[in-house]
C-alpha cells in the first residue's frame, strides 16, 4: 500500500455514508424514531432522528473491506478485531437508542469489548519517556490501563455528544490527526484505517452540523469512541512508539477532561458517576452566552491545536514533544477548572439575589 492509497477508503466511506444517512432520516420519519426533546439535558427541539450510528458503522465496515482487499488479505485478524468490538458497542448503543438500557449493562459490554482487545494482543504495554534510555514496561498494569482507556474513551465520546456537530467534529479531527501521524511515520495501513473512519464521519457530519437533521445516538458515539481508542493500540504493534498514551490522550483531551470533570462533579455531590446532568463542557459554554456555532468553532480550534501538538511527535525531538504535550494538557486542564469555578460563581451570585 503506497502513501496515496490510504485516502481511497476515506472517499469510499464518505460516499456510502452520504447515501445512507438521508435514507435513514426518511425511514426514521416514516417510523417515528425520534430523539426525546423533553429530556431536560437536551438542547434541541423538534423531531430529529438519532440513528446516525448505523450509517457510520456500515460505511466504515465497507471501507475496511476495501483496505483488506488492497492489502492482499494480510491483516484480516486485526480488522476482524476492530470490526467485532466496534459492532458490539454499536449494537448495544443501538438497543439503547430504542430501549434505554441501564448504564451498568452498557458499561459491562464496554468492559468485555475492551478485555477482548487486550486478549487479542493489543494494549499499551510500555511507556516512552524522553528522559529514560529505555521505555517503562507496564506489564499487567498496561492491560488494566488499556481496558480503562477503551471504556473511558467510549464513554467520553458518548457524554460529550450533546450539541449539533460536537462529538462528530471532535472525532473527525482526532481521526485526521491519527491518519496524518501514521502517514508521517510510514504506516499506511493504519493511516488507511484512520482515514476510513474520517470518511464515515464526514458523510454523517454533513447532516449533523447545525441545524442538525440527524443525531448519531449511542450507536454512533459508543462505536466512534471504541474505534478512536483502539486505533492507537493497533498502531503500536507496527511501530511501538507511534501513538503512545500521552499523544493519544492529547488528541482526545477534550472529551477525556469532560468525563473526568463529570466524575469529580458527581462524586462531590454523592450521586452515581453515570447519573446524567446538564453541566458538560458545551452546557457551560452555552451558559456563558456562546451559541452553537461559536462553541463548535472554539472546541474545533482547540482540538486542531491539540492534534497538531500530538503530530509533532518525531519532528521536534522527543524532549520538546513531551514538554509540548504536557503543556497542552496542563493548559486545557486550567481551562476546565476556570469554567467550573466561573459557573459556580455565577450560580452563587444568582442564589444570593
Amino acid at each position: 500500500m503506497n502513501y496515496l492509497q490510504p485516502l481511497v477508503p476515506s472517499f469510499i466511506a464518505a460516499f456510502i455514508s452520504m447515501i445512507l444517512v438521508p435514507l435513514i432520516i426518511r425511514l426514521a420519519h416514516r417510523k417515528g424514531w425520534f430523539d426525546d426533546p423533553n429530556d431536560p439535558r437536551k438542547i434541541h427541539t423538534g423531531k430529529i432522528p438519532r440513528l446516525g450510528g448505523p450509517a457510520m458503522f456500515l460505511s466504515f465496515f465497507a471501507a475496511l473491506c476495501v483496505i483488506e482487499a488492497m492489502n492482499g488479505g494480510r491483516d484480516w485478524a486485526t480488522l476482524s478485531m476492530i470490526i467485532g468490538g466496534g459492532l458490539a458497542l454499536h449494537l448495544v448503543g443501538l438497543l439503547d437508542d430504542f430501549k434505554n438500557l441501564r448504564a451498568r449493562f452498557k458499561f459491562l459490554v464496554q468492559l468485555l469489548a475492551a478485555i477482548g482487545v487486550v486478549l487479542a494482543g493489543y494494549s499499551f504495554d510500555r511507556l516512552y519517556l524522553p528522559f529514560l534510555a529505555e521505555p517503562i514496561q507496564l506489564g499487567l498494569a498496561g492491560a488494566v490501563i488499556t481496558v480503562i482507556w477503551i471504556a473511558g474513551i467510549a464513554n467520553a465520546i458518548n457524554m460529550i455528544d450533546g450539541l449539533d456537530g460536537l462529538a462528530g467534529g471532535i472525532s473527525l479531527i482526532a481521526s485526521i490527526a491519527y491518519g496524518a501521524i501514521y502517514l508521517s511515520l510510514g504506516i499506511p495501513f493504519m493511516a488507511a484505517v484512520s482515514f476510513a473512519l474520517t470518511g464515515a464521519i464526514i458523510g454523517f457530519l454533513f447532516f449533523n452540523l447545525p441545524p442538525a437533521r440527524i443525531f448519531m445516538g449511542d450507536s454512533g458515539s459508543l462505536f466512534l469512541g471504541f474505534i478512536l481508542a483502539v486505533i492507537p493500540l493497533v498502531g503500536a504493534t507496527q511501530a511501538p512508539a507511534a501513538l503512545g498514551v500521552l499523544p493519544s490522550a492529547t488528541i482526545l483531551a477534550i472529551p477525556i477532561f469532560d468525563v473526568f470533570a463529570a466524575i469529580i462533579r458527581r462524586r462531590r455531590r454523592r450521586v452515581h458517576v453515570m447519573s446524567p446532568d446538564r453541566e458538560h463542557l458545551h452546557h457551560k459554554l452555552m451558559d456563558f452566552g456562546l451559541d452553537t456555532r461559536q462553541i463548535l468553532a472554539l472546541v474545533y480550534s482547540v482540538c486542531i491545536a491539540l492534534g497538531a501538538v500530538a503530530a509533532s511527535t518525531g519532528v521536534i525531538g522527543e524532549v520538546a514533544t513531551f514538554l509540548a504535550l504536557a503543556a497542552a494538557l496542563v493548559a486545557l486542564a486550567c481551562g476546565f477548572v476556570f469554567l467550573h469555578f466561573a459557573k459556580e460563581r455565577a450560580l452563587n451570585a444568582e442564589t444570593s439575589k
